[in-house]
Order: C-alpha cells, then sequence, then structure tokens
C-alpha cells in the first residue's frame, strides 16, 4: 500500500471572507460525504498544490481537521484561477472503508510503440481513464497500459489488456479499445486537407436576403402557373 497523504485543514466561517483567506495563503474547501453534512474548511495553499501534483481523483487521503477527528477522503473536485492555475477551492468526499465506491481513474501510457517511433505513425487513445468500483483504499492512482504492445497499425489495447486489480471492478467492456495507432497521413491527404482549409466559404445569407428571396421565387410560381393578383371588390 502507498504512503499515506495527509493534508492538514482548519474549520472556517459558513459565508464571506474567502478572499481574505486566499490572501493569507488559504485556499476555501468543503467536505461532506458519507454520514457528513457540509463542513466548511480551509487547506494550506501551498500544501494543497503539493498533494494535487502527486494525486489523482481516486487517490484516497486523510484530512486532519483541527480539533476534529482525521477523515479519509478522496478530492472530489478543485476550482482554478484560468489565468495563474492556482487552486480557489477544493471539494472533499469523505468516504467509509468498508463501503465500495466508484471513481474515475485515469488511464497512462507508459514505453514506445514500435508502430510510433520506427513506422511514423500516430497514438490514438479513445480512452483517458475508466470508471471503477471497489473500497476506498483499494482504489488505483492510475492504470497503466504498456504501448511496446502496438507494433503494427493493427495492434490495439482492450480494456482487456490492462493491469487491473482483482479488487478492482470496472464499468466497461473487455473489448472496448484503449488506443491504436493510426497510420501517418500520405502526401496526397496532407495536400487535400490544406485544400479545404483554404477553399472560399460558402456565402452566407443575410435573412433579408433569404426573405427577399423566398418573395422572388413565390412570384415567379405565380406568373407561371398564370396566377393574378386579387383585386378588392368595390362596393
Amino acid at each position: 500500500m502507498a504512503d499515506e497523504i495527509v493534508l492538514a485543514a482548519v474549520p472556517r466561517a459558513q459565508a464571506g471572507r474567502v478572499n481574505r483567506l486566499r490572501r493569507e495563503g488559504f485556499v476555501p474547501a468543503i467536505l461532506y460525504g458519507h454520514g457528513q453534512s457540509p463542513f466548511p474548511l480551509a487547506v494550506d495553499a501551498r500544501a494543497l498544490s503539493g498533494v494535487l501534483r502527486t494525486v489523482s481523483s481516486s487517490t484516497l487521503l486523510t484530512l486532519a481537521v483541527r480539533g476534529s477527528d482525521a477523515r479519509r477522503v478522496l478530492i472530489q473536485e478543485v476550482q482554478h484561477d484560468p489565468l495563474t492555475g492556482h487552486p480557489l477551492h477544493v471539494d472533499f468526499h469523505q468516504v467509509d472503508l468498508k463501503e465500495k465506491i466508484r471513481a474515475n481513474v485515469p488511464v497512462r501510457a507508459v514505453g514506445v510503440s514500435p508502430a510510433v517511433k520506427d513506422l511514423g505513425g500516430v497514438l490514438v487513445q479513445s480512452i483517458a481513464e475508466i470508471e471503477v468500483e471497489a473500497l476506498p483504499q483499494d482504489l488505483p492512482k492510475e492504470i497503466t497500459m504498456d504501448l511496446s504492445k502496438l507494433a503494427t497499425f493493427v495492434d490495439r489495447i482492450t480494456v482487456a489488456d490492462l493491469p487491473i486489480p482483482p479488487e478492482v471492478e470496472v464499468d466497461a467492456r473487455r473489448e472496448d479499445v484503449v488506443a491504436v495507432v493510426s497510420p501517418p497521413r500520405t502526401e496526397e491527404e496532407i495536400e487535400e486537407l490544406k485544400a479545404a482549409v483554404e477553399a472560399k466559404p460558402a456565402e452566407v445569407k443575410t435573412e433579408a436576403e433569404e426573405k427577399r428571396a423566398a418573395e422572388e421565387t413565390k412570384k415567379a410560381e405565380e406568373e407561371a402557373s398564370g396566377a393574378s393578383p386579387k383585386t378588392e371588390k368595390k362596393e
């Protein structure tokens, strides 16, 4: 079993002052989940950033809350600043170690594909993460796939080829394709693609132009059928 990851947290007021917390070097957080009503917390920004660099959404953490019992949690969601990338808010999901849960586990490629290295192909990974079910302590941080199995353009890696621990149930079909190597584009295909991109886009008619064209079409149809415009009856 991997070393236990511990993150310290302190209770915070339910409402307001989140900007002040951030200026003081903390990230506002919320704890909820198994037997736990929403519990507002704050965690050290540097400590949280360090943890986020080493875990995934399926990594079990110990949340050491000041003045309370330690909690076993998963990181449910992290909101990041769109400019700096720094975490702005984090959701912790408390779990029961005796109850199985579902989680998405990332699939990470390892090794080198001969079809890419020697044949110039392009790796196409169709499944980036897999939903699994297991006890919280049995959840893998990631699932690896060995690219050395992709020696030709007809080879493929399926769910059945992944090293899934026996205590983990996968919510996917064994024959589902995880990755293949696509042949490189020919010069003719590249030229066709360039031509399609450089082609002049079709003219887009405005709403007024479309209305005028419809009226002209209707008028032409009436004239062709010998229809004459209606006249008002004089009293």
